[in-house]
């Protein structure tokens, strides 16, 4: 490993708080989370969380004890606070001590909390907007996990982006925060370090190592993977006399809608098609001109789609262009 002194001062908050060298978490991630892997990060000086999951109390515990005997050091085990075996894995967690207690899925209540801290763990929640971290600090967590919508599992909306300027610049200083979501090398670790961040949490890279147990085929995909550009989809439903039905549809068509119903009443159709924001650019005008002002339309949010594969082509091409330019 390259030298990193210049990096021990930053990793020093995250370090001492995790008790080890690198303040890297390994995410739980259930079915592969489990003792040859989590001790292998502990063993490389990382921090390594045992996936809870819905698993049987037994075998988690099973699972537990397993791990101390692979590793001496720190690690966490995650809790799923939606599993249906979450409060049995909390009660026998009071029973079989461990380090540090991380809860996910959703958010655990202040009672929850407050049992898992008197275990003698440390607790860390995730945050996946302002107002859950906020709530997690006041219900008194030790550290925060702050998620974006890059990051696996059960996330939220907002950005790791946004986050970082809502929630890290705001609280870093108050309580450490580890920075999950779309983290891949060892530049943007050194980068979050430097804005505030006690460490990062990463998944991916850790499914792909060789003491993953993953299926290989699963890896290999992953490896394949090339960038996806997400859109707005917007739910469009417009209101348009019979006779300039044809040209509102032939319009939609070339704004690669997909129609989602149609019915007629009254010499009117109602139209509802899905279509992409950057395809909505002048609608209002195009539709006027198409209908000589006599067709309404509303949108609203739907969802997030992948861009097809030949608009993307088109758009990264137009990207590499420019940036050479």
């Amino acid at each position: 490993m390259k030298d990193l002194s210049m990096l021990t001062p930053l990793m020093r908050r995250g370090s001492e708080f995790l008790g080890v060298k690198y303040p890297i978490i390994c995410g739980a991630m259930t079915w592969v989370s489990e003792p040859k892997l989590v001790s292998a990060v502990c063993n490389a000086g990382g921090f390594g969380c045992l996936a809870g999951g819905n698993a049987p109390c037994d075998i988690l515990e099973k699972q537990i004890h397993q791990l101390r005997e692979l590793t001496p050091n720190n690690f966490a085990v995650n809790l799923i606070t939606i599993a249906p075996a979450y409060k049995d894995h909390l009660a026998m967690l009071d029973r079989v001590k461990v380090p540090y207690i991380i809860f996910a899925g959703s958010f655990p209540k202040e009672k929850e909390i407050a049992a898992a801290k008197a275990t003698g763990a440390k607790v860390l929640c995730f945050a996946s907007t302002v107002s859950i971290a906020e709530r997690m600090i006041r219900f008194g967590a030790d550290g925060i996990i702050l998620e974006g919508s890059e990051a696996g599992g059960h996330i939220g909306h907002v950005s790791s982006m946004v986050l970082i300027q809502q929630v890290l610049y705001k609280f870093h200083k108050e309580i450490p925060i580890f920075i999950a979501g779309g983290i891949g090398t060892g530049k943007m670790m050194a980068h979050l370090l430097t804005m505030g961040a006690a460490g990062v949490q990463l998944g991916t890279r850790f499914v792909m190592t060789e003491e993953s147990t993953v299926h290989p085929a699963f890896k290999e995909a992953f490896r394949n993977a090339g960038p996806k550009i997400m859109e707005p989809i917007y739910n469009v439903e417009i209101l348009v006399p019979s006779d300039y039905m044809g040209a509102v549809m032939s319009d939609l068509q070339n704004r690669r809608a997909m129609i989602a119903g149609m019915e007629s009443d009254k010499g009117f159709d109602r139209l509802n098609a899905m279509v992409p924001l950057a395809e909505l650019y002048r609608y209002s005008t195009t539709l006027s001109s198409l209908t000589s002002g006599s067709a309404t339309y509303t949108m609203k949010f739907s969802s997030y789609e992948q861009v097809p594969a030949d608009v993307q082509d088109k758009l990264l091409k137009a990207y590499t262009d420019t940036d050479e330019e």
